[in-house]
């Protein structure tokens, strides 16, 4: 429940970024999202962190099972290079 809601609240930020982006203090407190890429990327951190969030998931989704977790491993990391 708490991954989903950071999630949620990393989105919201990233979606006003463009709008918010002169303000000092908001570009300052998100410069971990933005920091990286060109402002027409504004996207993309949000895309990392779920792709991050994702990969850290597969063991809990998975804990006994190595197969399992190859498989979801390769699935989410191909997914994402194709998304790319």
């Amino acid at each position: 429940l708490y991954v989903i809601g950071i999630m949620v609240v990393l989105c919201v930020l990233a979606w006003r970024a463009p709008r918010l982006f002169e303000n000092p203090n908001f570009r300052e407190s998100t410069k971990f999202l933005f920091i990286k890429f060109q402002p027409c990327s504004w996207w993309y951190g949000v895309f990392l962190l779920t792709r991050s969030t994702l990969l850290a998931m597969v063991t809990v989704l998975s804990p006994n099972d190595a197969y399992a977790q190859f498989l979801l491993i390769v699935l989410i990391l191909v997914s994402t290079l194709v998304m790319h």
